[in-house]
């Protein structure tokens, strides 16, 4: 069996052959680019063949109702942003995504399953993120306390 391989980053247009190399190396066949066009730069090197690229850009910003509230200050970015654009354009972005594979897009079911049961997936993330002990999942993991002490030290800075 071979398992999914992810991995998250920054923008790739500033890998180097040896960056692409190692990306091939750890088993990346797939990037799912989230900028927006605007945001694309040109590529350091030049992508492996190896990898394909899927762009899905993130932000809808033609959505001017949306965006003319949250680029009119330093509220852009922050995490008052996250919830906001999460509630607004997750689900719709991933049509694209199930479309380059072939795939039916499920959230209209999804969603129709969730209304079922009383809630949605965004009141189901929040209620699991309230209840989730972060330490406590990650000891069960195996990590021990002095990783998890350095893990909140390289997040938390």
């Amino acid at each position: 069996m071979i398992l999914p391989r992810w991995w998250n980053s920054d923008s790739l247009a500033t890998l180097t052959a040896a960056g692409w190399a190692a990306l091939e190396d750890y088993g990346i066949r797939t990037v799912v680019d989230l900028w927006n066009e605007s945001e694309i730069g040109a590529d350091a090197a030049p992508r492996p063949a190896s990898i394909e690229t899927l762009h899905i850009p993130l932000d809808v910003s033609e959505e001017r109702e949306f965006w003319d509230v949250w680029e009119s200050g330093p509220q852009f970015g922050t995490p008052l942003y996250y919830r906001p654009h999460l509630e607004r354009f997750s689900p719709e972005r991933l049509g694209p995504l199930y479309a380059s594979r072939g795939q039916a897009n499920p959230e209209p079911e999804l969603e129709a399953f969730l209304r079922e049961r009383g809630t949605t997936a965004g009141e189901v993330i929040l209620a699991t993120l309230a209840a989730l002990d972060v330490e406590e999942a990650l000891l069960a993991s195996g990590l021990d306390p002095a990783d998890i002490d350095r893990l909140r030290e390289r997040l938390l800075g």
